[in-house]
């Protein structure tokens, strides 16, 4: 790279015209060899008749250089005056969940570096085999130990330790192939789990029921929402990659879940199925989506429901569930969720809900997160899991009710984040929930890996400062304080 140097302007005194003026070869170009101190006889001497000239052609200009400096000033604060009121009004869009910022979302990989990287593409699931029972027309499950029971009730017939079940929840995941996660994992041999440390994938891998926000469809058809910033989209084949990593149950209510429409989501519905991955919080009609999943261990029913607050307009960019037409379970307004809550607890003992809320990259839990708990507890709720920000936020309780407002991202980016999984722990014999605990992860270069020593506790120390209403100790478990 050539770089130009920087020259010191000479200047020699003009005795006639009494003033300064700057030395100049014949080329025109500043001199370092032709000091202030140039001769009245020199060539370089600039005549008082020229000079005279020069002065009245720069006092004849500076009407003009004035005008263009004054149209310069008022552009300049035209145009901050408009960025001002751009900024101001995608703060409202952020607060309100619309799209997803620039901060936590990458650039899209090239279309050649996909087809480099990616020898899966196209790749068809691998046919399901029917869980052996009575019931001919029962679904797939891929889980060994989880049997079906009837529509959204589940059987979890072995458990990682004698009367104990352990939940696990993550945060948002992404395997659309145009963006960096996915491509790694295709660089790597299409394996998923090279993206996760041995101790992440052990908290996945144990965990009786582990779950995750799904924020994205599985398909290879429809056309991306206009007018939207980013619209995310995976190859069906992706699918398999949630069993790879231990996920039993996707989260579908949030705002990416219908981005390519219509038949892109019922690719999503039947893509899960045929993969044995159960979900909640969207379906073919209202009743689907709305429906909890509820597992029973020891006589003892654990509901999880998902529902998502994000879209809050009236022509929302994804579709909330109607009577006889496809979408997600949407709780703007909460009637409805509130109504779910208090039948789940009819039929569980206890009740779960995850829900997609907040403002985008902040840590502290907006109005209408902290505005909506107490409702939700005296529904029946017992715990209330939060994704959308994109960063971790706080812990609160209502009541007797735990809220960890959002788990951030989990595998979303190649961006450096503090992540996390939030295990909850049973015992069925006491019909009680008997540990809360945060494992604080790092997502770093498309990989996920379980923190130790001092970066975990500095995540558990943020954690703390942000949960004024909620103790969290050395090893992350949670109580009220």
């Amino acid at each position: 790279m050539k770089f130009k140097s920087r020259r010191q302007t000479e200047y020699y005194y003009d005795e006639d015209e009494d003033e300064r003026l700057p030395v100049r070869e014949r080329d025109g170009h500043f001199s370092s060899r032709n000091r202030g101190n140039a001769s009245r006889s020199s060539p370089l001497r600039t005549s008082g008749r020229e000079a005279a000239g020069r002065r009245r052609e720069r006092n004849t200009s500076r009407p003009v250089q004035s005008f263009f400096a004054a149209l310069a000033l008022f552009l300049g604060a035209g145009f901050l005056f408009l960025f001002a009121g751009a900024w101001i009004r995608s703060a409202d869009a952020r607060a309100g969940g619309a799209g997803v910022i620039p901060a936590v979302i990458e650039e899209l990989i090239p279309e050649s570096v996909q087809k480099a990287v990616s020898g899966e593409a196209g790749d068809a699931l691998p046919e399901g085999e029917q869980v052996a029972g009575e019931d001919p027309a029962a679904p797939f499950v891929a889980s060994e130990s989880i049997s079906y029971i009837s529509p959204g009730h589940y059987l979890l017939r072995e458990t990682q330790a004698p009367d104990l079940v352990t939940f696990s929840f993550a945060g948002d995941i992404l395997f659309d192939e145009r963006y960096a996660p996915a491509a790694f994992a295709l660089q790597n041999g299409g394996d998923i789990t090279a993206s996760f440390d041995a101790a992440s994938l052990a908290v996945m891998r144990t965990a009786d029921v582990m779950f995750v926000n799904n924020e994205f469809p599985y398909s290879d058809r429809g056309e991306p929402t206009e007018g939207k910033a980013y619209t995310f989209r995976a190859s069906p084949a992706r699918a398999r990659w949630l069993s790879a990593l231990g996920v039993d149950l996707t989260g579908l209510a949030n705002n990416h879940a219908y981005d390519y429409g219509e038949a892109a989501f019922l690719d999503t519905l039947d893509t899960l199925d045929e993969a044995g991955i159960l979900r909640v919080g969207g379906g073919r009609n209202l009743e689907e989506a709305c429906r909890p999943c509820v597992f029973e261990a020891g006589g003892f029913r654990i509901a999880v429901i998902n529902a998502t607050q994000i879209e809050r307009l009236d022509n929302p960019d994804t579709r909330g569930a109607g009577e006889d037409t496809p979408g997600v379970f949407r709780c703007f307004d909460d009637t409805r969720l509130l109504e779910v809550i208090r039948r789940s607890g009819e039929e569980a003992d206890f009740v779960i809900v995850t829900i997609h809320w907040g403002t985008e990259s902040t840590h502290e839990a907006d109005w209408l997160q902290t505005s909506r708990i107490q409702a939700m507890a005296e529904a029946g709720a017992d715990l209330v899991v939060g994704a959308h920000p994109h960063v971790l936020q706080g812990i609160d309780y209502a009541g007797d009710m735990p809220v960890v407002y959002s788990l951030g991202n989990y595998l979303f980016s190649s961006y450096t984040t503090d992540t996390g999984i939030l295990q909850v722990t049973f015992r069925p014999s006491q019909k009680r929930m008997t540990q809360l605990r945060f494992v604080p992860m790092l997502q770093s270069g498309c990989r996920v890996a379980a923190l130790d020593g001092g970066e975990k506790a500095r995540v558990l120390e943020e954690l703390r400062s942000w949960s004024p209403n909620a103790s969290v100790d050395g090893d992350g478990i949670i109580t009220k304080r």
